[in-house]
Formats: structure tokens, C-alpha cells, sequence
């Protein structure tokens, strides 16, 4: 039976380990923010961050225990949950790079649209349901004219797309010198991609011969996706004012593992090893 080589899933578990004592010296800056005032969006930033980083834990903990041979569909779950962190990253950097005053308000509507499609009237009861999470959210449909407009969003009053989101990133410097993980092509075209995973289809199967170039891309991706959100937190953090020196050398060994791990993918025949029946 194939499974992941022990060596790989050893410097991924190496890396998460290091991502998980990083963690509370970065969350404990961003709470130091709320107590000082200095930041009104750390509680999305934060909670962006928690979605793309147990999607991460989910994924890893999936290929260190996947045996290829019974995975009818081919990593379906991972790519499902890649889509959405994927969505997850990109709203993240929005909130630190983009105007997050009225990036917020673009979610809080997203948030109460879908609310609203999921009725299928609307009775005055579910008007007053819509007030009261307006009023909860704090929502201002002023500012959110004003996102769409200052960022030439294209709206159909019904949703906003990712695509629409990954234009507003594209304006805010996603496209850095990270590689091709990082490049808005790149995130379009994966999200698109596993958009096939996102609803019970089983008519997507990947064929057995491409399930290793499957899987060295996600676990590739998934490494990078939670390394541009730290980078990009601490970046938010020092524009907040906070000297963040230490955070930035300890994200530097990250990073180096994270740069190992892709190598060793890289320069891999393949990642699945046949190890027998035990």
C-alpha cells in the first residue's frame, strides 16, 4: 500500500510544530492591539487566520494518514478545503493591504446576502431578523458603496466573487516574490480548479496516475498559504507600530523549513512510497 514518504510528512510535522510556537507570541501581539486601540480589525485578521490554519492541520493530518489505494476520489476533502482557505488567505490580506475600514464591510455584507438567499421569502419577521444582524454587525452600506467603488468591484446584487476579492488583492501586492504559490494567477486557477470539490460530484476523481503531482501541490500550497499569512500578520503588526524583531527572526526559520519542504518535493520522483501491508 502507498503512502506518504515518513521522511516528508517528519519535516511537515517539524514545520507545523514550529508554526504552533510561534502562534502564541503572535496572537499575543494582536491582543496587545485591542488593548491599545490600534487596531479595529484584529478579531477578523485573527479569525481569518485561525480558518486557514486548521484547514492546514485537518490537510497534513489527512495525507499522514492516507493510504492511496482506498482514496476513491483523490484527495476530494483536501481540495475542498483548500478552496476555502484558499478564499480565507486572500481575505486576509485584504484586511491588512487593502483599506480595511471598508474591506470589512464588504464581508459583513457577503455575510448578510447569504443570509438573505437563503430564504425563500422574506417574511416581516426575517426583515427584522436582517435589522437586527445590520445593527449586530454594524454594518454600513455607505462604506460598502464605497469599497465597490474604489475598487471597481463587480457586483450583480446578489454576490460578490472570489474573483472580484482576488482583484482587490491584486491591487494591494499579492503578487510578491514567494513563487508561483503566492501569484494571483496561480490562486485563481487552483480555487477554480478544486471548485469541483465544493459540492458532491462524483464525477470529480483525479486519475491514480497524477494523485502524486496532486499531492505534492496541496501539501506545497498549504505549507505556503499558512506562511504568507504569518509574513503578512507580522507585517501588520510593525505598520501598527509594534517593534517586532524577534517575531520576524523566529518567522525566518519558518520559512526555511517551509523552503526545505518545498525543495525536497521538488526534487522527488514521487511522495507516495509502497510500504507493504503494515
Amino acid at each position: 500500500m502507498h503512502q506518504i514518504h515518513r521522511e516528508l510528512i517528519y519535516d511537515i510535522n517539524r514545520f507545523s510544530t514550529q508554526v504552533n510556537f510561534f502562534k502564541p507570541k503572535l496572537y499575543s501581539e494582536m491582543r496587545s492591539l485591542v488593548c491599545n486601540n490600534n487596531s479595529k480589525v484584529v478579531n477578523e485578521i485573527t479569525g481569518m487566520f485561525f480558518i486557514i490554519d486548521e484547514i492546514f492541520n485537518v490537510n497534513i493530518s489527512f495525507f499522514a494518514n492516507t493510504i492511496m489505494e482506498y482514496d476513491y476520489f483523490g484527495f476530494a476533502n483536501v481540495k475542498r478545503n483548500t478552496r476555502c482557505a484558499i478564499e480565507a488567505y486572500v481575505d486576509l490580506h485584504n484586511l491588512i493591504y487593502a483599506d480595511s475600514d471598508l474591506y470589512i464591510e464588504l464581508l459583513k455584507h457577503i455575510e448578510i446576502q447569504a443570509w438573505k438567499l437563503n430564504k425563500a421569502n422574506i417574511s416581516p419577521k426575517d426583515e427584522k431578523d436582517i435589522k437586527q444582524k445590520i445593527e449586530y454587525y454594524q454594518y454600513s452600506d455607505e462604506k460598502f458603496i464605497k469599497c465597490l467603488k474604489k475598487y471597481n468591484v463587480n457586483y450583480n446584487k446578489e454576490f460578490i466573487s472570489f474573483s472580484s476579492k482576488l482583484a482587490i488583492a491584486q491591487m494591494c501586492k499579492i503578487d510578491g516574490e514567494d513563487g508561483k504559490e503566492g501569484n494571483a494567477k496561480y490562486l485563481r486557477e487552483k480555487f477554480s480548479q478544486y471548485s469541483s470539490f465544493a459540492h458532491p460530484n462524483i464525477f470529480a476523481q483525479t486519475p491514480v496516475n497524477e494523485r502524486d503531482t496532486d499531492a505534492k501541490e496541496l501539501i506545497k500550497l498549504n505549507i505556503c498559504l499558512i506562511m504568507f499569512s504569518l509574513t503578512s500578520i507580522v507585517e501588520y503588526i510593525t505598520k501598527c507600530g509594534v517593534n517586532n524583531s524577534l517575531l520576524s527572526n523566529e518567522l525566518n526559520n519558518i520559512r526555511r523549513d517551509m523552503e526545505q519542504i518545498k525543495n525536497n518535493i521538488k526534487n522527488s520522483n514521487q511522495i507516495f512510497i509502497f510500504y507493504g501491508n503494515n
